[in-house]
């Protein structure tokens, strides 16, 4: 896996509206966005750039405490990808780009390797993502995780939903494909995507990933190996910090 190719963003915004001052929050005794670049920092060594783009002083000064890469962008971003998008307008010998999102302290190393290996192997992937096997009908019930409705043979995505689907038929629920948020994007489709105007399938679903697929872009998918902690609400970080302790223990 060649990683020299490969440019990491993690966007970082201050004010998140379910979760105050988000990236900043401790997990552990450091900041959030701070454990975010630590567990990104082995792809550094493997020829990675990786840097940290936000909106906010105060998140800029965190990780340059630790010494981690960040760059202010625009406040008006309208989306993390937007932040992405003007980060890498400054470094364009890099072919694809990486978004990391700030809240993602636990992504699997080895599944971003996956997804590295299908978008260097098949360059008519536009844009490519994770997804991972959910057996939890509760999850599957839930607005608030994504699913993705995959073709496995073209190994690409169809369709992603907050709604349960695909529709079970026979009842017989076996499970579903759990979107994890994190896009890789050939850098003209990053350009392109970035374009276009919000769509309308993106406006009614909240998710700015059916503006790629209204917009005719093709997204590739990797299997992921383990779901995914995201960190979204007060509930979601009580967990996160539990789970990093007994991950250190």
């Amino acid at each position: 896996m060649d990683w020299n190719q490969w440019l990491i963003v993690v966007p970082a915004r201050l004010q998140s509206t379910r979760l105050k001052r988000k990236p900043l929050q401790l997990l552990g005794d450091k900041p959030l966005i701070v454990q975010v670049a630590r567990r990104l920092s082995p792809l550094a060594s493997r020829g990675a750039k990786i840097i940290v783009a936000t909106d906010s002083l105060e998140v800029a000064e965190a990780c340059q405490s630790e010494k981690i890469e960040v760059t202010l962008t625009s406040p008006t971003h309208p989306s993390g990808t937007d932040r992405v998008h003007e980060v890498a307008t400054s470094f364009p010998d890099y072919q694809f780009i990486l978004n990391v999102q700030g809240d993602e302290p636990f992504v699997n190393l080895n599944d971003l390797s996956r997804l590295a290996d299908v978008m260097q192997s098949d360059k008519t992937y536009d844009l490519g993502t994770l997804v991972h096997k959910n057996s939890s009908r509760d999850d599957w019930l839930n607005p608030n995780v994504v699913k993705a409705v995959i073709s496995s043979s073209s190994q690409r995505v169809l369709y992603f939903s907050r709604s349960a689907v695909p529709y079970h038929r026979n009842q017989n629920f076996e499970g579903f494909w759990h979107h994890i948020g994190v896009y890789a994007f050939q850098r003209q489709a990053l350009e392109t995507f970035c374009s276009l105007p919000p769509s309308e399938l993106e406006t009614m679903e909240g998710l700015e990933q059916l503006r790629a697929l209204e917009n005719q872009l093709t997204i590739g998918f990797a299997e992921a190996s383990e779901k995914a902690i995201g960190i979204d609400t007060p509930e979601d970080l009580e967990a996160a910090r539990e789970f990093f302790q007994q991950s250190c223990s």
